[in-house]
């Protein structure tokens, strides 16, 4: 089905699923929904918990990874482009609100070098999403998602190596979890993409799901 309660099907990027199976209401059912306990939710308890945190950019990643969940739930109910964007746009804004909560952690974002780093990550993003909007090429939208996680997971590991005031590992644990959830989610995603034809609602439809969860996890 291309057409439904949201109109015509104009994503620029269509996932296994089988269109409006579920409900008259969801193009997408499961790709959809799954952005509540995964994204939402969790984003929603980090507002809450951080809400006297002093550093503001704390807030604004939870604040991020709620608005991709809500971007995300609305893309995949609907299957519309505008809606598309409010889900990778606000994708690539969390991961550049991880990049900058960094700041002063480390050497590598510290003085000058810190001013680089904002640039380089700010300049990927935007060159990058202009030739994906240009073009309309999804796997360029793709590839720039990835070298910003990519450029994240190198700064991480810069602040994370070296054990902190209290002697304690946890952060590096932490960012051993994000990148094993990301790369598998990853590979997931990648294995529905080139194995499972668009809204065929073939049994790999679900590896989107896992995705939707291993992202959440890492971004948690």
């Amino acid at each position: 089905m291309t057409s439904g309660y949201w109109g015509d099907i104009d994503a620029m990027h269509q996932f296994c699923e089988a269109k409006y199976i579920m409900s008259p209401y969801f193009a997408e059912f499961w790709n959809a929904t799954s952005n509540l306990p995964f994204f939402i939710l969790p984003g929603c308890y980090g507002i809450w918990r951080s809400r006297s945190a002093y550093d503001f950019r704390i807030r604004v990643m939870w604040w991020s990874m709620v608005l991709v969940g809500i971007g995300s739930f609305m893309f995949h109910a609907t299957m519309r482009f505008r809606w598309e964007m409010m889900d990778e746009i606000p994708m690539v804004i969390l991961v550049l609100c991880g990049v900058f909560s960094k700041d002063d952690a480390c050497w590598l974002t510290r003085g000058w070098r810190k001013h680089l780093v904002h640039v380089v990550c700010v300049s990927t993003a935007v060159l990058g999403m202009g030739a994906y909007l240009y073009l309309g090429a999804y796997d360029v939208f793709v590839g720039i998602f990835t070298v910003l996680v990519l450029m994240d997971a190198a700064v991480a590991l810069s602040a994370v190596t070296q054990a902190d005031e209290h002697g304690s590992h946890a952060a590096f644990g932490c960012m051993v979890a994000y990148v094993v959830c990301m790369s598998t989610g990853r590979a997931l995603w990648d294995v529905e993409v080139a194995s499972c034809t668009r809204g065929s609602g073939g049994r790999l439809f679900a590896l989107h799901v896992v995705w939707h969860a291993l992202s959440g996890i890492a971004c948690y």
